[in-house]
């Protein structure tokens, strides 16, 4: 019997996670398969990384550390107000240490010897040749910077470092050398000049908006209530305006269409919203009224047809229901057919009679209202237009005080910086940088370094073969092994049939299982009776078939239902490929009695197997062929008689065997599949493409069938680099069916 629904596997939840655990296993695998080539890769890799080493120019690099801190703190002290000033400064201190002032004073006092990183560059460009070698950063949260320099000579290094460190500390100190008394009474005065003008303009803007009623909005904005009124009026104007040209326009049209004796209809729908929409609906018959009862005609109708034909099979075509309902039928569908047109006849003479007027009375009073609506914002525009007339040097002059008044603003608040950070000396308000930690040479260089290129090396000898791996493994598209092609499909591989001669000779003498029963390539057809006996799930009721045509499946199972048979097992084996039947013709059972003649008869399905079974010269097998070429196989196969075939094949056999077209073909494997315990799908890894295959086990799988495993047949025995552990290899040439160097359906 066929496995039912909850003997099934149940689908694992995490789907698309399992699926690309088993695509990662499997390009594992290739690896494994095709190291070679990663050997060569990392190899590769390996030899450049040893050559850049060792021809790469070593850098060695020094450092020092600048401690910056704010005067009249203390330095053990968590002063967050101080230190937070001192970090906004960091990046203008990172500028100073970079500038040309800077480096040029180094470089006057950097002695000739220590020269070397500048050699065969123009004077010119020696600040930026340094600038390019020096790196100067800030660790975050800290009040402290970092000087770094490049050079090919460690002792370089640290003596650039040094005279940079000590030309921006020369620097800083005549920054605060200057007279910080004089510069805050200066400061000062400015600032009271400044108080004083502020408060003049604030008198005179407070007058003028005084007099022009003028408010404050948000963010101090001054607004005119009378120019906000009339940007509004000017709005309104606007929209009133153009109303009265439309309103216009459809009088005229309107008037100018009912001269000529035009249709109105399309005014009616366009400008004049609520008639038009009535008037559409009316025009189609969609009125409240007529659409109830054409929805009602309609329901009838149904019920009618509904009627009909559940009454059909039971009173023939003359009984006078079935009449009735005919006609009754037929008058209701020719009354929704006439009856837009009733309406549309109808509309028509209303349009005629009542519309014209209506819309031209309408359009009249439309286009009086928008006049009289426009005369009215009009002079309401005027009358404010000329109020802001009279304000408008008034609004220039208040524009110009306020920006005046912001711009002093700005430089009061800046003045008043200034002097908070002027450094009195007396340790109050002022920046120190002191050097914490002093310009070494190094004795490492810092490039390049062994560890850094050897991981290099390894990442691109690992990448580049993983890719080359990749790339190669899409371009052929075959399996390599055995063990690959269980892990793609994830069923086991039952067996491997090695190339077998092939016969002209038709019937089951043609079997090599039957003629050469004690060869080597016939040991592989036991092998595979044997893994389904101990399959550990129900093997009785079995299909098999094929990716493609040509891949032996005939021949595969006509040799196990002979291995079964000589186990002293009743075999049963059916032809199901009622479109090639291959098993039909190799057993040279052609003729009228076959599966398609019990499928199409109707007599009990015991008695129809009965007489269309053909008994074999072996005793224990027997089978069912084709038969005549039926119109649709399909359907054959998905009605309940190949069911109760089966059924009955249960239980008069202990294995039954069936030969199903090829999955990507057909349907047909795919309707046997779920009526069996399981699937044996016959693959052919010198013909088969991968993608092909795994379509094949796709499908069957998606119907819930069970896939048993996978028969690899015509495998060569000649060369085995790929089979470690088989002793066997795919054929190399993809040759057609009939080749009789290999053995098909």
């Amino acid at each position: 019997m066929s496995p039912s629904p909850d003997d099934r596997p149940i689908a694992a939840p995490n789907e698309p996670q399992t699926a690309t655990l088993a695509a990662i296993v499997r390009f594992l695998q290739v690896v494994r398969i095709r190291r070679g080539i990663l050997f060569c890769t990392l190899f590769i890799s390996t030899v450049l990384g040893g050559l850049y080493f060792a021809t790469a120019t070593r850098l060695y690099e020094s450092k020092a550390r600048l401690y910056v801190l704010q005067m009249g703190s203390n330095v053990l002290q968590n002063d967050q107000e101080n230190q937070g000033g001192v970090q906004e400064n960091m990046a203008t201190n990172q500028g100073v240490l970079t500038s040309d002032v800077v480096l040029e004073e180094a470089l006057q006092k950097l002695p000739a010897k220590h020269r070397i990183d500048l050699k065969g560059i123009p004077r010119s460009k020696w600040t930026e040749a340094l600038r390019n070698n020096l790196a100067v950063t800030a660790p975050r949260r800290t009040n402290l910077i970092d000087v770094r320099y490049r050079s090919r000579d460690p002792q370089v290094a640290a003596t650039v470092v040094n005279h940079i460190v000590e030309s921006y500390l020369t620097l800083m100190r005549g920054i605060h050398k200057n007279n910080a008394g004089n510069d805050i009474q200066f400061m000062t005065a400015e600032k009271k000049k400044l108080d004083e003008e502020t408060n003049r303009i604030n008198s005179e803007l407070l007058d003028l908006k005084r007099q022009m009623q003028i408010i404050s909005g948000p963010d101090n904005q001054s607004i005119n209530p009378a120019a906000e009124r009339v940007a509004a009026l000017n709005k309104e104007l606007i929209v009133a305006q153009n109303r009265t040209r439309e309103a216009r326009a459809t009088l005229e049209a309107i008037v100018d269409a009912a001269a000529r004796g035009q249709n109105i209809e399309q005014f009616a729908m366009q400008h004049l919203e609520v008639v038009g929409k009535e008037f559409l609906l009316r025009r189609m018959g969609l009125d409240s009224q007529d659409s109830w009862m054409v929805m009602r005609v309609r329901q009838q109708l149904i019920n009618d047809q509904v009627e009909l034909q559940n009454k059909s099979g039971e009173y023939g075509p003359n009984h006078p229901l079935i009449q009735k309902l005919t006609t009754r039928i037929r008058d209701r569908q020719k009354w929704l057919a006439e009856r837009p047109k009733s309406v549309v006849d109808q509309m028509q003479k209303l349009s005629e009679a009542q519309l014209t007027p209506s819309l031209i009375d309408m359009s009249r009073q439309r286009l009086r209202y928008a006049e009289s609506r426009e005369a009215a914002l009009r002079q309401d525009f005027e009358r404010e237009n000329r109020t802001v007339s009279s304000y408008e040097y008034q609004m220039s002059r208040i524009k110009l005080l306020n920006f005046d008044l912001a711009r002093k603003r700005e430089l009061s608040v800046a003045l008043i910086d200034q002097i908070n950070r002027t450094d009195l000396g007396k340790e109050r308000g002022g920046l120190r940088t002191k050097i914490v930690s002093h310009p070494k040479a190094a004795k490492l260089p810092v490039t390049p370094r062994l560890l850094v290129v050897a991981l290099c090396a390894l990442a691109c000898g690992l990448g580049g073969g993983l890719g080359v791996i990749y790339i190669l493994d899409v371009l052929d598209d075959r399996f390599r092994s055995p063990e690959e092609l269980r892990l793609q499909l994830d069923v086991p591989v039952l067996a491997l049939v090695g190339e077998m001669p092939v016969t002209d000779e038709p019937g089951l003498s043609s079997v090599r299982m039957l003629s050469e029963p004690n060869s080597t390539d016939t040991e592989a057809f036991r092998t595979l009776r044997t893994a389904l006996s101990f399959a550990g799930r129900p093997t009785q009721q079995l299909v098999v078939t094929s990716t493609e045509p040509g891949d032996g499946k005939t021949t595969v199972l006509t040799n196990l239902g002979v291995a079964f048979a000589q186990s002293g097992k009743r075999t049963l084996v059916i032809d199901a490929d009622m479109r090639r039947p291959g098993l039909t013709r190799k057993l040279n059972l052609k003729g009228p009695r076959g599966l398609s003649t019990i499928l199409q008869s109707e007599e009990p399905i015991g008695i129809s197997a009965a007489s269309n079974l053909l008994a074999t010269e072996l005793n224990s097998l027997d089978v069912i062929p084709a038969g005549p070429r039926p119109g649709s196989p399909a359907e054959l196969l998905h009605g309940g008689r190949f069911a109760e075939l089966i059924a009955w094949a249960e239980s008069a056999y202990d294995q039954i065997l069936i030969d199903a077209p090829p999955t990507l073909a057909v349907s047909d494997p795919a309707i046997i599949g779920t009526m069996v315990d399981g699937v044996l799908l016959v693959v052919r890894p010198g013909t088969n493409r991968r993608r092909m295959v795994l379509r094949a086990a796709e499908s069957i799988t998606a119907i819930d069938a069970d896939l048993l495993g996978v028969v690899i047949n015509n495998v060569d025995s000649d060369t085995g680099s790929d089979y470690d552990g088989y002793g066997y290899e795919y054929g190399g040439e993809d040759e057609p069916a009939s080749s009789p160097h290999r053995l098909a359906a």
